[in-house]
């Protein structure tokens, strides 16, 4: 029998973000228990469970950079998938080899479980669309709350390169160019790493500012993957031009959960040699706690000069 599933807290639950069946009658997301419609992040990331630890779903286009889903945003979805197989509450670490561009339309999503243990347990999810596997990620799950009983030390706060919110600039909510995502969220690029955008540079190997859904919902640790994803690629910023940035992996470790508002974001890259890059993030919620870190390998393709003659 198959069951659709959304991401929600449920009420008087300790865990978050616990895989509930939209048939319940007591799902906070249907009609008669919600004042508010489902929001478009969480329409596009269900999953419908079809058989023991496969699921299915209908990858949008709205989150496409030209015609390809954001690799974010595909990580996002395999989270769910893997939140609902292992039995630890908690998403730690979760890391995607993305073997295949990603479609939009039908997508089946097959995990395995390959270890439980009493504080972690690891799981492992292929995506596959067209009965090609598109995508493959391994996860680590466990508790957010178990500190060991250390206090928590930073070897630096929120980071410095991305200024208060009122001396970012604002990205217009309609999309430009290829890209159909920069409808769906608020962005601010902080100045410093947006000087591409406005003819100026080159500029440091950085990318970043401000970020949230633009249809006002909060964000949760589903949404880290697209948020380590959403920003300009970094090199953007020391070309002074945009380019193709394929990702090949993402790696997202998560730390805490977010308070509700914008969440900042600064991504650095210190090496492009060969073609290839990494960038490593952070992301910080409203009221200064680190919720996610982020490392991402990527190949950088400029567009072809002009072959004109003379």
């Amino acid at each position: 029998m198959e069951c659709q599933l959304a991401w929600t807290r449920e009420p008087g639950h300790a865990t978050y973000g616990r895989l509930r069946q939209l048939n319940d009658p007591w799902h906070p997301l249907r009609a008669e228990n919600s004042n508010r419609p489902m929001y478009v992040f969480d329409e596009d990331t269900q999953l419908t469970l079809r058989d023991e630890h496969v699921w299915t779903c209908a990858m949008s286009d709205r989150w496409n950079v030209g015609t390809v889903p954001n690799g974010g945003y595909v990580m996002s979805i395999a989270s769910r998938a893997l939140s609902a197989l292992l039995p630890h509450p908690d998403i730690l670490s979760l890391s995607g080899h993305y073997l295949l561009p990603a479609r939009p339309g039908a997508t089946e999503l097959h995990g395995e479980r390959i270890r439980v243990g009493g504080s972690a347990s690891m799981g492992m999810l292929r995506l596959v669309q067209d009965g090609q596997e598109r995508a493959r990620f391994l996860a680590t799950a466990g508790h957010f709350d178990e500190d060991g009983g250390v206090e928590d030390r930073h070897g630096c706060g929120p980071p410095a390169a991305i200024p208060a919110l009122e001396a970012c600039h604002r990205v217009p909510h309609k999309p430009t160019g290829s890209s159909s995502i920069a409808s769906l969220l608020d962005t601010y690029h902080a100045p410093a790493a947006s000087k591409w955008l406005r003819g100026e540079g080159p500029g440091e190997m950085i990318s970043g500012g401000y970020i949230g859904f633009s249809d006002g919902r909060e964000p949760d640790v589903t949404a880290f993957p697209l948020f380590c994803d959403a920003f300009p690629p970094t090199v953007f910023n020391a070309l002074c031009q945009a380019a193709w940035v394929p990702t090949l992996q993402l790696n997202v470790q998560f730390r805490a959960r977010p308070n509700p508002g914008l969440m900042r974001a600064l991504f650095r890259t210190r090496h492009l040699t060969g073609g290839l890059h990494e960038e490593d993030g952070e992301l910080w919620d409203s009221q200064g706690t680190l919720t996610a870190l982020s490392r991402q390998l990527a190949r950088i393709r400029l567009p072809k000069r002009d072959q004109r003659p003379g």
